[in-house]
């Protein structure tokens, strides 16, 4: 970092809407919390020029720019030309160390700018589909921000991360009747908030208006907040008016957090940045994707929440008054409904996403040591890339040239907890038996799901900078962990971001916590054959990957397209799987890589064939394997005989260890009867690899993985 006397100076064009707006002046003052000065590019359109308001202490350059219209090209070209040159004065002036887009038409000119003049460029993309403007310059800038997994997905640049959309700081769940008397509305009755996004919705206003006679019957104690845009405020104002409703009618409202704090529930634009802070004040909505919006990008924003039960989806189309209606009049006096909305709003909400963001742009300018631990400004040492880091019973150690302060060294929990989501789950010596297929196994020190990629970043980031061990943990199919437990942090890759399956074409887009299960009964319901053979493998996306995981005599790459994955330095990467080398249960890039999430390719079939083949696998799959605990085959095939034909045939079937049994239906299973413990499988194992060396010369390889750390000698760590 510079001095205080000569501070890193960051440009943010964050122009056009309050989509682009509102999440640049949240990272913009992260930054400014971080010690650095901020330049806002923005343009002359309305919202800009109330939004930058609120910017204290920040320069404000208005550019010239234009959006692209439809015969006014020659307008756009000039303004993009204009607004470029006014970036190239600045950057004359003082040269900005870093260039942030945050999409839009105000974005080209000063991410180019900034690149001629040698500055770091980034783009942030916060809708699910990414606009023209950061399409063209992904492959441009040093790495690319998303809101959604499947913008990041859609990026052109090896570097993406999933960080979330920022929100302002004040958007949090407020009292409600705190917000509605702030704004005049009585703090006893529930209200309805109506926006259409910083540029209003003359269909929602009058679909809204529509409705009123019926919201007036049906519900008459509901009060409106409606948000019109610039044009239609009179005549919505005289609606309400004629109805005798109490309702606020404002153009557009610069404290917005008082709006949605005031809100029971919203009727929306499916804009990222409105979801984003629907999400931050936890508000039920029913979501009306703008029918004309680039790519259909809202449609795909507000279905990415309604697939979560986060919203209610209602194109425009289809969205009449009756309809309408009934959803309101259900929302508002459903408070169960109401709350599971909320609920599950949580997952959507990355209240770290604009430190995160600050926090990865000033990693980028500090070469010699490009990733500190997030917020804190120590300084690490990160692994050279290409480096394989240390790797010891499947868990991975990371080089680095700090010492951890005392405070952390004693407590990682408390440490790992102030740097992360709060939608990321963490705990405490966890017991990891019950996170595993055998049910066998001791305690993690620190168990975490993050919530996001850039949580998953900080989490790489921390046991770099602490020197703390850490090991992936996917479905717990196919591991054995010891009885002493796992030392360090166990990642697991559960929550609902990294678990979703999107059917684009003839390809599934997964990600690395997707149960296989769910694929498979996914590809089906799509018409997708190819991938029926994942019906029967328990386990995760992201294991099956670092197996190359098999059944039926297929595996998981021969119907991979593409695959994204994390260093553990915390940079995402993407390659085609004709890049990637594997070999007969294993990919040797996930020795020191981690699985985010693949592209899966089907063909496309009649359902009823997919549902026979299934059912076909299904009971071949329940005839063949034990229905007890196991952690699947226990040994690889050697090259001259199935290892549960050579166990069968050593007449092992049925050998017992305590718990720990040699299942009778297939020889490569061994099954907890109920009182297991590791040590229990280990001794078994050791017992059959033994007999198989000693009477037909075979060494047998585990394919069960097995890590963690014996119990204490003289203890015996019971299930």
């Amino acid at each position: 970092m510079q001095s205080e006397k000569n501070p890193l100076l960051i440009a943010i064009a964050c122009g056009g809407t309050g989509g682009h707006l509102f999440p640049g002046l949240a990272v913009a003052e992260a930054l400014r919390q971080r010690g650095c000065d901020v330049v806002l590019l923005v343009s002359h359109k309305e919202v800009d020029q109330q939004g930058i308001k609120s910017a204290a202490e920040m320069d404000v350059v208005t550019l010239p720019a234009v959006a692209l219209q439809r015969g006014h090209a020659g307008a756009f070209l000039r303004g993009g030309w204009q607004s470029f040159q006014t970036a190239r004065q600045l950057i004359r002036r003082r040269r900005p160390q870093a260039v942030l887009a945050m999409g839009g038409f105000t974005s080209a000119p000063p991410i180019l700018a900034g690149k001629l003049s040698g500055a770091a460029t980034f783009i942030h993309e916060a809708n699910s589909i990414p606009g023209r403007a950061n399409r063209w310059l992904a492959p441009l800038v040093d790495l690319a921000f998303a809101g959604f997994p499947s913008a990041a997905r859609r990026l052109r640049n090896r570097s993406v991360l999933v960080t979330g959309t920022p929100v302002r700081e004040q958007f949090q769940q407020l009292d409600s009747a705190a917000c509605r008397m702030a704004l005049g509305l009585d703090p006893a009755r529930p209200v309805l908030l109506v926006m259409g996004g910083s540029q209003g919705a003359a269909g929602i206003n009058e679909l809204v208006l529509q409705s009123l006679a019926a919201l007036s019957t049906q519900s008459p104690n509901l009060q409106f907040l409606h948000l019109t845009g610039p044009k239609d405020t009179e005549r919505v104002r005289g609606a309400y008016a004629a109805q005798k409703r109490k309702a606020i009618v404002q153009p557009f409202l610069t404290e917005m957090e008082l709006a949605l704090g005031a809100a029971t529930v919203a009727v929306s634009r499916a804009g990222a940045s409105s979801l984003a802070e629907l999400a931050a004040v936890r508000v039920p909505a029913i979501l009306i994707p703008y029918p004309t919006a680039a790519d259909n990008h809202q449609f795909y924003n507000a279905g990415a929440l309604a697939e979560t039960g986060a919203a209610r989806l209602l194109e425009q189309k289809e969205a009449t008054p009756a309809k309408l209606t009934e959803w309101i009049v259900d929302l508002t006096e459903n408070s169960a409904a109401r709350g599971a909305m909320s609920s599950a709003l949580q997952q959507w909400h990355f209240p770290n996403a604009a430190q995160q963001i600050a926090d990865r742009i000033l990693a980028a300018l500090q070469r010699e040591t490009p990733f500190p631990l997030a917020g804190t400004g120590s300084k690490t040492a990160a692994s050279p890339q290409g480096e394989e880091p240390g790797h010891r019973l499947g868990q991975h150690q990371l080089s680095s040239a700090a010492v951890a302060p005392p405070c952390v060294a004693n407590d990682p929990f408390a440490a790992l907890e102030k740097i992360l989501s709060r939608a990321t789950v963490l705990h405490r010596d966890e017991p990891m038996a019950k996170r595993t297929t055998l049910r066998v196994g001791g305690k993690a020190d620190l168990y975490v799901e993050p919530a996001s990629e850039a949580d998953l970043a900080a989490v790489l980031q921390f046991c770099s900078a602490q020197a703390v061990p850490f090991v992936m943990l996917g479905r717990g199919s196919n591991l054995l962990i010891r009885d002493g437990g796992v030392r360090g942090v166990v990642i697991c890759l559960a929550h609902p971001c990294f678990s979703r399956v999107e059917v684009i074409g003839e390809t599934l887009h997964c990600g690395a916590g997707a149960k296989l299960k769910t694929v498979a009964v996914e590809a089906r319901r799509q018409g997708l054959t190819g991938l029926e053979f994942l019906e029967g493998i328990p386990g995760s996306v992201g294991g099956a990957m670092r197996m190359n995981a098999g059944a039926m005599g297929s595996w998981l790459f021969d119907v991979v397209e593409r695959i994204r994955f994390m260093d553990f330095a915390g940079q995402a990467h993407e390659r085609d799987a004709g890049e990637v080398n594997v070999e007969y249960r294993g990919c040797p890039l996930f020795k020191n890589h981690i699985a985010l999430s693949a592209v899966l390719k089907g063909q496309l079939a009649e359902k009823e064939a997919i549902r026979q083949r299934m059912d076909q696998f299904s009971r071949k799959r329940w005839e063949s394997q034990p229905s007890q605990p196991s952690a699947g085959c226990t040994f690889k095939n050697p090259k001259t005989i199935p290892a549960g034909k050579l166990i069968d045939e050593l007449d092992l079937k049925g050998s017992r260890v305590g718990g720990a049994v040699v299942s009778d239906v297939h020889a490569n299973f061994i099954v907890n009867a109920g009182t297991a413990t590791a040590l229990d499988v280990l001794n078994l194992i050791d017992i059959i690899k033994q007999r198989a060396k000693s009477t037909r010369g075979i060494e047998l390889e585990t394919e069960v993985e097995i890590i963690g750390e014996n119990p204490p000698f003289g203890t015996r760590n019971a299930k």
